[in-house]
């Protein structure tokens, strides 16, 4: 709505970029607690594998913002959903270590991460995946890293 920098697509990024290694910060700390209180090591293990991977995840998607090259876009979805499966691994381990209303919130998470992953691979990747064929097959050029950047931060 307004032609300023801070709707440049490098600000909504780098917002963005915050908000989702926070959220998977939580993430982090949910399994390391949950995990702790119970003994549960595939818990432990999954909570620190997760910050990790997100932060490669950004990595892919600061490129594709840079470049224009969708690939990045793929594979950092695809860490995402590798992410959020080992999360659902995690949780499904954790289900037997509590009963009543713990429980169905553990479940009700576990069916939300299925739901999230049926997305991400039937939607969300391949439509990336789609995107950067049509570019390829354009003859569509990327852009240089600092070109990109130049870029984004002046729409």
């Amino acid at each position: 709505m307004f032609d300023t920098w801070l709707s440049s697509v490098v600000v909504g990024r780098s917002v963005a970029t915050v908000a989702e290694v926070c959220f998977a910060a939580q993430w982090v700390m949910i399994l390391h607690q949950l995990g702790t209180m119970t003994g549960a090591d595939t818990a432990l293990t999954v909570a620190w594998v997760m910050l990790p991977l997100i932060l490669i995840a950004e990595c892919f998607s600061w490129y594709a913002v840079l470049t224009t090259n969708y690939w990045g876009n793929a594979i950092e979805n695809s860490i995402w959903a590798v992410a959020f499966f080992l999360i659902g691994i995690g949780l499904c381990r954790l289900l037997p270590e509590f009963d009543g209303a713990a429980r169905v919130v553990l479940a009700t998470a576990v069916v939300g991460i299925a739901s999230y992953l049926a997305f991400l691979m039937t939607v969300d990747v391949p439509m990336y995946l789609r995107r950067w064929r049509a570019k390829v097959s354009d003859g569509g050029k990327l852009l240089r890293p600092l070109d990109g950047l130049r870029d984004a931060s002046t729409r």
